[in-house]
């Protein structure tokens, strides 16, 4: 199915991982970069991202959890300068590097969050925070209550 071909040549290529909508097309071979550019909007809005961005996104969607996880890093890894780095997530996210991170990093808490016996503080450690304390005032900013504010209306709820 060239579909499936399509999604395995984007993912080897780019090295992240995408789930690709099924697609048809029409016009064959040919419409691919149509193809390629309709399926990158779809899965990042409006916005086009760049390779380069995409490799970015997967190492830290990856490596979430180093707490020594830095801009410096991840454009090391993706061949790229760190003020370019940061132009293009202002540019095609509208986020900064540090926003991305924190929410990533904030998605997967809300996850391990749903075990009620992992503790805050393990889930700071597990998520790539050093300080309990900066994992809840961060998780607050986003969220508007604290992580076991959000847990126990969770359990409340169930």
């Amino acid at each position: 199915c060239l579909s499936k071909r399509i999604e395995k040549i984007i993912e080897q290529d780019l090295r992240c991982r995408v789930i690709v909508v099924q697609k048809k097309i029409d016009g064959g071979i040919m419409r691919f970069p149509d193809t390629y550019r309709e399926i990158i909007r779809e899965l990042f809005g409006e916005r086009e991202c760049s390779p380069m961005l995409l490799l970015a996104k997967s190492y830290i969607d990856q490596y979430y959890y180093d707490r020594s996880l830095s801009l410096e890093k991840v454009a090391s890894e993706v061949q790229a300068s760190c003020s370019y780095l940061a132009k293009h997530f202002r540019k095609q996210l509208g986020v900064t590097f540090n926003q991305y991170l924190t929410q990533v990093r904030i998605n997967e808490a809300l996850r391990l969050m749903r075990d009620h016996t992992t503790k805050i503080y393990d889930i700071s450690q597990a998520v790539g925070y050093s300080s309990q304390y900066y994992f809840s005032k961060k998780f607050k900013s986003i969220m508007g209550v604290s992580p076991k504010k959000f847990r126990d209306g969770i359990r409340e709820k169930v």
